[in-house]
């Protein structure tokens, strides 16, 4: 009988195992593209850092203009700017007195310095810090070379809507004489502000210079600086601002008698019925002379609140029959008085 061939049973194929499914698989698919995450974390931080943490470089436009002289530019100068570590970072070339500056840090305090080459001119400074990537305008002002020094000025009391006189002393510590002119800064306290008085200081010498403030109608102070027109050299001013003091003269009207060839006196008061000092007084006469009149013990001193002053008018015999006028002026208003010379 024949014999069949016998050949092994073929084998079923293996069965692959279940892919993994919800976290699992997650964390599956983490594992074979970790370098590819990698990499893009490390692109991604850097890009943020880039963008927004990194500072950006920013820029400057700067100007440089002379000192109290309207819109005169200035590039007889070396300009330098450093960081706050002392670091320069920039030299820029000032063209008419202007230079745009590129690529500056930003996030740091910056200092521009402008260093003139012209004789007769000082240095001129300012601080600036950039945002990141941003630009900002400077404007430094260059002055004339001068060491002087402006001494204090006491806190004052003014009455709204007056006018007070006062004082600063301007002492010349440099080797060469210079033109003295007062200024005054902030606007608000520029307006209050008047001096026409302009003088040289001899060096090493000190002149005292006047100027007058008046107080605004309504408000409770007034501060600023008083400066030497040209110079960075200026002082402090600061006032509290008041009720108004009242004047009110005594007699109305002056009415001199005048009998062989002697003329009486007439006493004249002055009185503060107000609630602050009453300053710079002075007066003046119209319609009769000196020659005429004479103003005897006249102050120019302040009158405090219910105080009061005297002076008298003394007539001559030379201006029998003549009529004028005495006006009495203070920091606050003027009274007018008539005058009428009798007799003979």
């Amino acid at each position: 009988m024949a014999q069949e061939e016998w050949a092994p049973a073929a084998q079923a194929p293996a069965e692959e195992a279940p892919a993994p499914e919800g976290p699992a698989a997650v964390l599956e698919a983490v594992k074979k593209n970790l370098p590819l995450i990698v990499v893009g974390l490390v692109v991604l931080i850097g890009a943020y850092v880039y963008l927004f943490v990194l500072p950006k470089p920013g820029t400057i436009d700067l100007e440089v203009l002379e000192l109290d002289v309207k819109d005169k530019y200035f590039s007889d100068a070396d300009v330098e700017i450093t960081d706050e570590a002392g670091n320069t970072v920039a030299t820029p070339i000032l063209e008419d007195g202007i230079a745009v500056v590129t690529g500056v840090p930003s996030g740091t305090d910056l200092t521009i310095t402008v260093s003139p080459t012209k004789a007769g001119y000082a240095m001129g400074r300012a601080s600036v810090t950039l945002a990141s990537g941003g630009r900002s305008s400077v404007t430094i002002y260059v002055p004339k070379a001068a060491a002087l020094e402006l001494g204090s000025i006491p806190e004052q009391t003014i009455g709204t809507g007056c006018s007070k006189t006062l004082s600063v002393t301007v002492t010349n510590n440099g080797e060469t004489d210079f033109a003295v002119e007062l200024v005054a800064e902030p606007d608000d306290f520029r307006k209050a502000f008047w001096s026409e008085e302009s003088k040289t200081v001899s060096a090493g010498s000190t002149e005292s210079f006047s100027f007058t403030v008046t107080a605004p109608q309504a408000g409770e102070s007034l501060s600023g600086t008083v400066r030497a027109k040209y110079t960075f050299a200026e002082t402090s001013f600061s006032a509290t601002l008041v009720e108004p003091p009242e004047m009110r003269v005594d007699p109305g009207e002056i009415d001199i008698r005048c009998s062989g060839g002697a003329c009486e006196d007439v006493q004249v008061t002055i009185n503060n019925y107000g609630k602050s000092d009453l300053t710079d007084l002075k007066y003046e006469l119209s319609g009769v002379t000196e020659s005429d009149v004479q103003i005897v013990g006249f102050e120019n001193k302040p009158v405090k609140p219910n105080r009061r002053t005297t002076f008298f008018v003394r007539g001559s015999a030379g201006g029998a029959g003549k009529v004028g006028k005495l006006k009495i002026i203070s920091g606050c208003g003027e009274e007018e008085l008539p005058i009428t010379i009798k007799g003979g």
